[in-house]
């Protein structure tokens, strides 16, 4: 399984001069806790609704005094979409974090994945498996009864 594949969601974007008002204004109205921050090309960082917190609100700095660029972090993960599933995992947990943008070919973002995608796709394959054993048992329950 390729990570373009198991994305649920368009990226959500913001510019990098933009202020943290902003930024957490497009979190709640897209009800996301992660921005891609992009200049229009690929990703340049990320902006999570933690950065916000402990870049300004927890260093009692006004939210519109501080701009995305100052917050985010810089040089995120990237996966490209074609990147396996087990590939991403690994980046994931290397880097310690739990979303990342994916981008196509040409480095546009094209998506995050997040680790709540992979657990909807892992439960879904042990749906498969459990349904599996079920229909399994129905059958020899019909042939040895």
């Amino acid at each position: 399984m390729e990570v373009g594949g198991l994305c649920r969601y368009r990226p959500v974007t913001i510019g990098p001069t933009a202020d943290l008002v902003d930024a957490a204004r497009l979190m709640r109205e897209c009800h996301v806790g992660f921005l891609v921050v992009t200049d229009g090309a690929g990703p340049l960082g990320v902006l999570t609704d933690r950065d916000i917190v402990l870049e300004a609100v927890a260093s009692d700095v006004p939210l519109h005094q501080v701009v995305v660029r100052d917050a985010m972090t810089a040089n995120p993960v990237t996966l490209m979409a074609g990147t396996s599933l087990e590939e991403a995992l690994d980046s994931l947990r290397t880097a310690g974090v739990r979303r990342a943008p994916v981008v196509d070919d040409g480095g546009r973002v094209v998506g995050v994945l997040s680790i709540d995608d992979v657990l909807d796709h892992i439960a879904l394959q042990l749906g498969a498996v459990a349904g599996s054993l079920r229909h399994e048992q129905a059958i020899e329950r019909l042939a040895r009864p």
